[in-house]
C-alpha cells in the first residue's frame, strides 16, 4: 500500500527539505533494463517465488543512484536478501555508494514494521506476533540440531497460516563471497496470513 500523504506528514515533523517523487516516465524512459545480471542468491528465497523480483529492484536502485548521486544508501535489516544483493552488485560494479545496514524496527508485538502490516486484522497481528515470538524461541535449538525445521514449520502452520513459502536457516557471512569468517546464521521466512504476505528473518 501506497500511504504517500501520510509518509509525508512524518517526513515533515522530521524537518526533512526535499522529497523526491518522480513519475515511471521520469525513471523509465525508455523501459526497464533487462540486462542486469546478480548473483545466484537471488534465486534463493523470496527469488524463486517472484522471478527477476530483485533484479527489477536493482534497477531502479541504480537509477536512483545515477540521479541522486548519493554517498550512502540505507537499506533495512528486514529484507536481508535484497540487502545483500544489492550491496553485492554496487561492489561488483564499482559504484562508490556505501551501503548502510539499518536494524529492523519492531512493534511491542514483535512485528517487523512494513507498509503491509496495514493490511492485517487485529487478529492478524495475533497470530504473526506469535509467529516472531516462535522463531525467536527456537532458534538457539534449531541452529544447535535439537530441532528441524519441520516440526518448526508445523507449529506455526497451527497458528492460521495459510502457507509457508520457505522456513530456511543461512549463514549470512557464507551466502556470496568474500565470505567471512565469523558466522551468523538466521531463520528465514515468508508466510503468508490470509491474503498478505509477510517476510522475516532473525
Amino acid at each position: 500500500p501506497r500511504v504517500l500523504n501520510n509518509d509525508k506528514k512524518i517526513l515533515k515533523k522530521l524537518n526533512v527539505d526535499y522529497i523526491f517523487i518522480p513519475s515511471e516516465k521520469q525513471i523509465y524512459p525508455k523501459g526497464v533494463n533487462k540486462d542486469i545480471k546478480i548473483d545466484n542468491f537471488k534465486n534463493n528465497l523470496c527469488g524463486k517465488f517472484r522471478p527477476n523480483h530483485f533484479e527489477a529492484i536493482i534497477d531502479v536502485v541504480q537509477r536512483f543512484i545515477k540521479i541522486i548521486k548519493p554517498k550512502k544508501i540505507y537499506l533495512g535489516k528486514k529484507d536481508m536478501q535484497q540487502l545483500i544483493l544489492i550491496k553485492n552488485y554496487l561492489r561488483k560494479n564499482k559504484i562508490k555508494t556505501k551501503v548502510i545496514a539499518c536494524k529492523t524496527i519492531r512493534q511491542k508485538n514483535g512485528v517487523a514494521f512494513s507498509s503491509r502490516n496495514l493490511l492485517l486484522s487485529s487478529n492478524d497481528q495475533i497470530i504473526a506476533s506469535k509467529v516472531y515470538k516462535t522463531l525467536k524461541k527456537s532458534k538457539k535449538n534449531l541452529i544447535k540440531q535439537k530441532n528441524t525445521l519441520n516440526s518448526l514449520k508445523y507449529k506455526i502452520l497451527r497458528f492460521g497460516i495459510k502457507k509457508i513459502d520457505y522456513l530456511k536457516i543461512l549463514d549470512v557471512n557464507k551466502i556470496i563471497k568474500p565470505y567471512k569468517k565469523k558466522s551468523n546464521k538466521k531463520i528465514f521466512i515468508a508466510y503468508y496470513i490470509s491474503h498478505v504476505r509477510l517476510i522475516d528473518n532473525i
